[in-house]
């Protein structure tokens, strides 16, 4: 029996001998097949064990091959290096496991490399403390990335903070992530007393109901423009705000630009009062007020030419030729002005009158005013006036004409008419002077009596003269 057993002895050692270069070999081949650093050191700080890649970066760096055995802080790194180095064995050393981020610059790929580097105490069985487990992950790529998504979101900040705008991210509660810099000029608050808090906590609350429905539209997916609510500023007074929003879906965030529309409300109110007064004056006066637009030729007509002339009133691109066909043809030629000779003109102030065609196909007279309002640099861009009906003025001045050519030509046949008798009494009164012997009394009465009819005559004459004028 011993005989066996002194025969099993030697092959079972074998056995273990090669099940343990199979599990150095097993562990080498894993350390060796990762290009991360994997590297060991005793209390000495003496490499214990390093994969290949480990002693290749060394190589790179430094120019020296190291082996088991040899120093882990190799003088080649420079001191400043090996101080922070040593700090760091020190460290684990006194039983702390921590991890670093180093960055050198690698002759081998001619780059800045990072690297992940986690140093780990060790301990044998009897939980002494005998080395230094070492791992360093490249982790150039990731941190390259993550250095240029900090750029973009760096860019994107100043774009955001340089804007007018407000823009502002907010997750499904409606909480603000992020908010821009603008914040200050709309709302008084400084981004960060805004960043953490509801965003219906700085709402007026009569807007609440209607911007929880358009919140609600925007996370269906719907996307929202120019919707308009009010927020209550640090100083308590209200901000119109304007808002375009989308929601994210993968993310769970709305992102929001809102803009201050105090202006523009002021801006709507003040055209609108001018409006208002522009309709009033339409109304209490009785002209066809009409306003061209020279930029796009649309023209404009009050109600007025509806009650006048039977017309449609109102803003139409059709009103231009429209204006051309109703001015009466004999008339055209004298008053029909043009765009590009209003537009490009010195004319400032235009008067005319003409016959204005009526929807009954009857003409109206009309006396027409308008001025010509031009931009900065001299060129117009609106004509506005009033087209006053002088109709029944003309009709009158035409029938005064009409009587006053009557009693012309009354006058001038009344005095014809009167001189006649008066030239035959005159030359009767001649005839008696030449052929008559009177007494000295009937001489001195028919003297008188030739005197007056002259007189007569003088005034018949200058009546025919002012007549004749």
């Amino acid at each position: 029996m011993e005989l066996p057993n002194d025969q099993s002895k030697p092959k079972q050692e074998l056995d273990e001998r090669n099940a343990l270069i199979e599990t150095i070999l097993r562990q080498q081949a894993l350390i060796n097949g990762t290009q991360d650093l994997i590297w060991s050191v005793d209390t000495e700080l003496r490499i214990i064990t390093a994969n290949q890649s480990f002693a290749k970066n060394i190589k790179a760096l430094t120019g020296r091959d190291v082996k088991e055995g040899d120093d882990v802080l190799v003088k080649e790194f420079g001191q400043d290096r090996l101080n922070r180095w040593r700090q760091y064995y020190e460290r684990a050393l006194d039983g702390e496991e921590f991890l670093i981020k180093e960055d050198i610059y690698n002759p081998l790929k001619q780059a800045k490399q990072y690297s992940l580097i986690s140093l780990s105490p060790m301990y044998d069985e009897s939980n002494t403390l005998f080395g230094i487990a070492c791992y360093s992950k490249d982790i150039t790529s990731d941190t390259l990335n993550l250095l240029a998504l900090e750029h973009a979101r760096a860019r994107l900040e100043k774009i955001m903070d340089s804007s007018l705008d407000m823009i502002c991210t907010v997750d499904e509660r409606g909480t603000i992530l992020s908010v821009s810099a603008a914040c200050r000029t709309i709302l008084g608050y400084e981004p960060e007393e805004l960043v953490g808090k509801p965003l219906f906590d700085f709402l007026y609350p009569e807007d609440l109901e209607k911007t929880e429905r358009m919140a609600a539209s925007v996370m269906a997916g719907n996307a929202m423009t120019n919707n308009e609510n009010r927020y209550v500023r640090k100083d308590g007074s209200l901000v119109p705000l304007t808002w375009s929003a989308r929601w994210d879906p993968r993310d769970k965030i709305r992102y929001g630009i809102a803009r201050d529309a105090t202006e523009r409300k002021k801006n709507e109110d003040a055209l609108r009062i001018s409006n208002e007064r522009f309709e009033y004056v339409t109304k209490a006066t009785s002209d066809i007020i009409w306003d061209w637009n020279l930029e796009t030729n649309e023209v404009y007509y009050s109600d007025n030419i509806k009650n006048l002339f039977g017309h449609t009133p109102g803003y139409n691109r059709d009103n231009l030729p429209f204006y051309f066909e109703h001015v009466h043809p004999d008339d055209r030629e004298r008053v029909v002005l043009y765009p590009d000779q209003v537009k490009y003109g010195t004319m400032i102030n235009w008067m005319q009158e003409y016959r204005f065609r009526k929807a009954d196909g009857e003409y109206a007279f009309v006396l027409d005013r308008g001025i010509v309002i031009r931009n900065e640099k001299g060129v117009g861009v609106r004509m506005i006036g009033a087209m006053q009906d002088i109709t029944l003025m003309k009709e009158q001045e035409l029938r005064m004409k009409h009587q006053n050519e009557q009693l012309m030509e009354i006058a001038r046949i009344n005095a014809h008419e009167i001189r006649r008798p008066v030239a035959s009494i005159l030359g009767l009164l001649q005839l008696f002077n030449q052929n008559i012997t009177r007494c000295e009394g009937d001489r001195e009465l028919l003297e008188h009596l030739e005197s007056a009819t002259r007189e007569l005559d003088d005034v018949i004459k200058r009546i025919i003269d002012k007549t004749v004028d």
